[in-house]
């Protein structure tokens, strides 16, 4: 067992870390760590991610990392905020509760999210509750949102009670799917989206970006 009350850093492998109060226990065999645990101004850096929070507990048979307390983590694509973070190394997962906040900003065009939830790995997230997502001019909210794909192909499948909005167009539907490529959103299931002059435009998919908004059919794809 090791402990101590004044500030100090770890480093295993491609982790480091340092902290104001730090606990660690052995494996009496082997000696190898079994359990590390850190308070108070925790900061960490992994192969390719650094972080920080105010408590932080590291179990290596799984090799998972969970942090709390204002915590955040990040890379060169994103920054993840929330209550309580659990990173999971080896499969380069991450699960995020409480006041989540994802942001994007390595792109021309960086983009944001908030939700209750958010879970995955990159190049497939999922959010949920309360999702609120933003890039440019466009903003959305829906139940959940699936995320697909990497950089500029990323695709934001929305699903529940989405509200759309983009300049003074303003848009509802059950369901929206937002491409980055092509920078505009497709919404489908009771679509309904207004102008600035209150004109009503509907159909079971519409599209729009902004140039505006395009009725593409009438009938469900």
């Amino acid at each position: 067992m090791f402990e101590s009350t004044d500030r100090a850093s770890l480093k295993d492998g491609s982790r480091q870390s340092s902290a104001d109060r730090t606990e660690a226990s052995f494996d009496g065999r082997t000696n190898r760590l079994r359990e590390l645990v850190q308070s108070g101004n925790v900061q960490f850096q992994t192969a390719g991610q650094r972080g920080r929070a105010e408590n932080a507990r590291f179990e290596p048979a799984g090799n998972v990392l969970a942090i709390g307390g204002s915590a955040s983590v990040e890379d060169a694509r994103r920054r993840v905020e929330a209550a309580r973070i659990i990173l999971r190394l080896k499969e380069n997962s991450i699960i995020a509760n409480e006041g989540v906040i994802v942001s994007a900003s390595n792109s021309e065009h960086p983009f944001s999210i908030r939700a209750a939830r958010a879970q995955g790995r990159l190049g497939a997230m999922s959010y949920i509750g309360n999702v609120q997502f933003s890039r440019g001019d466009f903003r959305m909210s829906a139940d959940r949102i699936q995320v697909s794909g990497q950089e500029q192909r990323q695709r934001f499948l929305a699903e529940g009670s989405i509200q759309s909005s983009w300049g003074k167009l303003r848009g509802t539907s059950q369901r929206a799917v937002y491409d980055m490529a092509t920078d505009s959103v497709l919404l489908s299931g009771n679509a309904q989206v207004r102008d600035e002059q209150n004109r009503a435009f509907r159909g079971a998919r519409l599209e729009i970006n902004s140039n505006g908004v395009r009725v593409l059919n009438t009938k469900e794809p």
